[in-house]
């Protein structure tokens, strides 16, 4: 049980990390690349990211892939994030969304 628990933990920090890097992309395309403003990406995900929030939605995203009942829940639920994030890719939306986070 504790491997599948810790594979839970990993798989659902890879899943996540790629929902954020959509995100982030969109903002750095459309908001700090648009006004030619200087980035740390560090900065702005470490400030707006809440770590106990982020674990714990990790480890329920990497639960609903490594649990076998809840597989197509956790791909739906996945790929509902992901596309959601990619809407930052948007200039209105990624230009709306940088100026509500800076």
């Amino acid at each position: 049980m504790i491997p599948k628990i810790i594979s839970a933990i990993l798989i659902g920090f890879l899943l996540t990390f790629s929902i954020n890097f959509m995100f982030f992309l969109g903002i750095k395309i459309n908001y700090y690349d648009f006004y030619n403003m200087p980035m740390n990406f560090n900065r702005l995900f470490f400030e707006n990211i809440n770590p106990f929030f982020y674990l714990i939605f990790t480890s329920v995203l990497g639960g609903l892939f490594i649990f076998p009942k809840q597989v197509n829940a956790g791909v739906f639920t996945y790929i509902t994030f992901l596309f959601i994030s990619a809407l930052t890719l948007l200039p209105s939306i990624g230009r709306e969304i940088g100026f509500y986070i800076d």
